[in-house]
């Protein structure tokens, strides 16, 4: 049973790699440029974007204009400030890595800017426990259980 599953999976690894070496070999200039080391960790096996969405954003992260930059660090403000009104820390954390990813800004102000926009409650949360969130990526995870704990309250 166990080999009849690992050989699906890597069946279908092997598929998903095809399909992306086969978008990323229509790339021109610039972009295949960019493309080639990636297609050979596909050809290796590697998985290196787990759905077009993924794609998308590292594609955009990599060439977004400057003026992309400064338009996506006026949007992530205007995000931070409205997150009160989004609901869920999964729907707050969705868009800002969305919108982060475009953005000049270091891991540590990315960081700092995404627990500022966290909705209060999750906020004061951060505030009277103790959390190692040294990384956006522990903050993220350490809001996205908390706000899950308070919601089964």
């Amino acid at each position: 049973m166990a080999k009849l599953y690992h050989t699906q999976l890597v069946v279908s690894s092997i598929a998903d790699n095809l399909a992306w070496i086969i978008v990323l070999n229509r790339l021109t200039d610039d972009a295949a440029r960019w493309a080639g080391p990636h297609i050979i960790d596909l050809v290796d096996g590697k998985v290196i974007w787990s759905s077009v969405d993924a794609f998308e954003t590292a594609f955009e992260a990599h060439f977004c204009a400057v003026d992309d930059k400064k338009a996506a660090l006026t949007k992530l403000i205007k995000l931070c400030k409205a997150s009160q009104k989004l609901g869920t820390a999964k729907d707050y954390t969705a868009n800002f890595n969305a919108i982060a990813a475009r953005t000049p800004l270091s891991d540590e102000d990315k960081q700092a800017c995404y627990v500022d926009g966290l909705l209060y409650k999750i906020q004061n949360e951060f505030a009277v426990t103790v959390h190692e969130i040294d990384t956006l990526e522990k903050a993220q995870k350490v809001a996205l259980h908390m706000d899950q704990q308070l919601a089964e309250r």
